[in-house]
């Protein structure tokens, strides 16, 4: 499946102004999920790197925050 886009997530401000932007990024070993941190593009919560995963069994996109709690480093393992 090289180079075929799979799903897409927005992550724009509702002004368009600002948004998230993609820190780092890593498809599980069993390939079942991508997992990805993010920074918000204006400058809030430097220490907060929001955290989501795309299940590709379900085909939904999911906040790691909402399994884990708050993910305060952007170098996920």
């Amino acid at each position: 499946m090289k180079g075929t886009v799979l799903a897409t997530k927005d992550f724009k401000s509702p002004d368009g102004e600002h948004g998230r932007n993609v820190q780092k990024m890593e498809w599980s070993s069993d390939s079942q999920f991508f997992v990805f941190s993010t920074a918000s593009s204006g400058g809030h919560s430097p220490w907060y790197w929001q955290t989501y995963f795309y299940d590709g069994k379900r085909k939904t996109f999911k906040e790691v925050d909402d399994f884990t709690g708050p993910v305060i480093k952007r170098n996920f393992k």
